[in-house]
């Protein structure tokens, strides 16, 4: 009454439990189960060896991890503001190549006209005592926070109002980073009064701890531009005739592309210098992406490139060691691989338990690379504020070099690429028993890389900083 089972089920009820596992595909992750176990007893067995490697490739991986979580704060981490990639400072140049800043009237024009930037801010660097502490900080125009949308920790931002008229808006907004450093991160901070340069301005917020302005360097305050003529030394920018001392940020529409911005600005920038000399009359505009520190531009790149190639150097000097490492210890496995070839063991399957125990070292190895990374941030922040006079250590506070995915990322895929470097090319040369002579029982110790080892021997000297010699017996070396 019931129909013939189809023969593939029926094979695969009646086969072993082995047969059973694989055609329901899981005997993959039995098989990656089981190289993990084999490479931890391994490890157990040699554990000098797992934290030579794992130390070796951990201090490259720091090395390398600690350059880009620089390079990340500062060219790759957008500033904590809204829709930071938006924004543009720029500037226009004559024949001479010089670029210019702009008054405070050329900045209320632009502002009025919001062509091509919907919104425009105003910036002038400052450095002042503030009570006694060195501060690098900004005169901002009133729309400054509100702009950025960077809001506070505490209290209010700047807002318009603070920056209405002329020698009004004595009011501050004091950074994050100076308030815990600078001012013991004063609970009631928020209220106070501060004396900038002999006058006196009221704390009525603190920023944000992700926001330390648009600058190189973090801001440690921000007061409203018009109070420019109470705190700097030379002329009011409010006066007649107006200064060029502004730094001018607009952040452009939603779809609009920062060539179109250039030709606006370029007609607006002829018009204000219809009347200069011909040398300082407008030929060009030059924008800026104001989205990170610094902007990923041509000449970024090519300053990066020789300081990435030295740490990678680094790198790759440790996985030659490294490799160096697991070819030795593959001539005492050479007896086991041997065996394992004439049971019927395919090179793929003992390249990839191989791989495995390379994989199973480069993960600790990773962790023990940020630990490394962290510390050396650390210690070179110490050393600069040591080394550094104590007039110039009292301006500085480092910016936050926490490390955020980009990071993992990196230290993930240098890993990988290490574990490759490293792992690779020794499971390969390490799996060319000769099939015969292991048919045979035939295990003698004529097994020699030389040319593998030869070549790695040659790329760790040949990197190396050192010009001294250095002698290297391969023979003992392999036999450690």
């Amino acid at each position: 009454p019931f129909p013939p089972m189809p023969e593939s089920i029926a094979h695969t009820l009646l086969a072993r439990p082995s047969d059973s596992r694989a055609v329901w595909g899981f005997g993959w992750l039995e098989s990656v189960v089981q190289d993990i176990r084999y490479a931890m007893r391994g490890f157990r067995k040699s554990p000098g060896f797992a934290l030579a490697v794992v130390g070796t490739i951990g201090t490259a991986l720091g090395l390398n991890t600690t350059m880009f979580t620089v390079f990340n704060a500062y060219v790759l981490r957008p500033i904590a503001v809204r829709d930071p990639w938006g924004l543009y400072s720029f500037t226009w140049y004559g024949k001479n190549g010089q670029g210019h800043r702009f008054t405070w009237g050329q900045y209320q024009d632009l502002a009025a006209r919001q062509s091509p930037f919907s919104e425009a801010i105003a910036v002038e660097g400052l450095q002042a005592d503030v009570e006694g502490r060195t501060l690098f900080g900004q005169l901002v125009s009133g729309n400054y926070f509100t702009m950025l949308g960077a809001g506070v920790a505490e209290g209010r931002p700047l807002l318009p109002r603070d920056a209405s008229l002329p020698g009004a808006g004595a009011v501050m907004v004091v950074g994050y980073d100076a308030w815990k450093n600078k001012f013991g991160a004063d609970p009631n901070l928020v209220g106070k009064t501060l004396y900038l340069r002999g006058h006196a301005f009221e704390v009525v917020g603190i920023a944000n701890p992700a926001f330390a302005g648009l600058g190189n360097f973090p801001c440690g305050f921000w007061i409203p531009l018009t109070m420019d003529g109470a705190v700097q030394d030379g002329r009011d920018l409010l006066a007649f005739p107006q200064p060029e001392r502004l730094e001018l940020i607009g952040r452009l529409p939603q779809g609009m592309p920062p060539e179109t911005a250039k030709a606006a600005l370029m007609s607006w920038s002829s018009g204000l210098g219809a009347s200069l000399s011909g040398e300082q009359r407008p030929i060009g505009v030059a924008m800026r992406s104001s989205a990170t520190t610094i902007p990923l531009t041509h000449d970024a790149i090519l300053t990066f490139i020789p300081i990435f190639t030295a740490f990678g150097l680094v790198l790759l000097i440790a996985c030659a060691n490294v490799s160096n490492m697991m070819l030795a210890r593959a001539l005492a496995r050479q007896r086991e691989i041997s065996i394992r070839v004439s049971l019927g063991a395919g090179r793929a399957r003992l390249v990839r338990q191989l791989l495995t125990e390379s994989v199973m070292l480069a993960m600790p190895a990773a962790v023990l690379g940020l630990g490394v990374s962290q510390v050396t941030i650390e210690g070179a922040g110490r050393a600069l504020f040591a080394t550094v006079p104590a007039a110039f250590s009292r301006m500085f506070t480092m910016p936050a070099f926490t490390p955020d995915w980009r990071v993992f990322g990196f230290i993930l895929l240098a890993s990988v690429a290490a574990t490759l470097a490293f792992g690779m090319v020794p499971a390969i040369q390490t799996t060319r028993s000769r099939l015969v002579e292991a048919n045979r029982g035939d295990f003698s110790s004529n097994y020699r890389p030389a040319r593998l080892r030869n070549v790695l021997l040659v790329m760790a000297a040949a990197f190396a900083p050192s010009r001294q010699a250095v002698r290297v017996d391969p023979v003992t070396a392999l036999r450690c």
